[in-house]
């Protein structure tokens, strides 16, 4: 039976799928010809996660499959169990309901992109290496942590925030929290390869959580946090000194990846 599909990127290019007509889908990549059906998710693979599409009544499988996040934060969970050493595993309860949490889903968690690998009642684990642990804040959390759940986009799902992919690329630092009104001011202290990244009004994804930079200035972020945000991530447990997730856009890092070849052109 037709299963939905998350929103996806095919060997690193972002594709837009429409539907046009009946149930007709189509491609701006060229060795991907119009099809029928609904993409469907498969296991999950070094390349990413694999999907399978129907055309002319076959079942075609594609090179591989990313998933994406939008940076808004469906709910919180609670992290209930680590267990391993090296390689561990990570159990979080949550209320995210089932059809978010099948064998082999990804879920964001605080930013950081997991693999359901088994699923419990009101729970479900992750694998996480020592790549990841090392990387991002889950380093250092503890059982009882609240951490922020953002299942995959999946096809005709609203782009509110901005496009996140759930791969952490450094650790910012918590500088200062000052209430202003009813939100707060949250200024971060970014490492420097980071900083050619960042633009104020751009985008950028903290614990997961897509935010635009109001003042970029001295390897310093400066993030207004409305009070909808405060109250429905864990972005009100945060103190002074604390570690924080973070994500640059992936626009951003294309665009200087291109000024950068321009550079080094003789």
């Amino acid at each position: 039976s037709p299963c939905p599909a998350s929103l996806g990127v095919f060997d690193d290019v972002i594709y837009r799928f429409t539907v046009r007509g009946e149930g007709l889908l189509t491609s701006k990549q060229k060795d991907i010809p119009p099809f029928r059906g609904v993409l469907c998710l498969g296991k999950k693979s070094q390349d990413g996660m694999l999907i399978w599409y129907t055309h002319n009544n076959h079942k075609v499988k594609s090179k591989g499959f990313t998933p994406m996040f939008t940076g808004l934060i469906r709910t919180l969970g609670t992290l209930k169990a680590l267990e391993g050493t090296g390689d561990i595993t990570v159990t979080i309860e949550t209320d995210l309901p089932d059809h978010d949490l099948a064998m082999g889903a990804s879920v964001a968690c605080n930013g950081v992109c997991l693999t359901v690998i088994e699923r419990g009642e009101n729970t479900f684990s992750a694998l996480m290496s020592t790549e990841t642990l090392d990387k991002t804040t889950f380093g250092r959390v503890r059982v009882g942590d609240r951490v922020n759940l953002e299942p995959s986009l999946r096809l005709g799902d609203a782009l509110g925030g901005h496009f996140v992919f759930g791969h952490v690329d450094a650790l910012a630092t918590v500088v200062s929290i000052t209430p202003v009104e009813e939100s707060y001011d949250v200024i971060l202290a970014l490492p420097p390869a980071l900083f050619p990244f960042v633009a104020p009004k751009g985008s950028l994804a903290v614990n997961g959580v897509s935010l635009t930079p109001n003042t970029v200035v001295d390897h310093h972020v400066s993030l207004r946090i409305i009070p909808h945000t405060w109250a429905n991530t864990m972005f009100s447990s945060l103190s002074v000194g604390d570690s924080v997730n973070i994500e640059v856009d992936m626009l951003a890092r294309y665009v200087h990846r291109q000024q950068s070849q321009k550079t080094d052109t003789p």
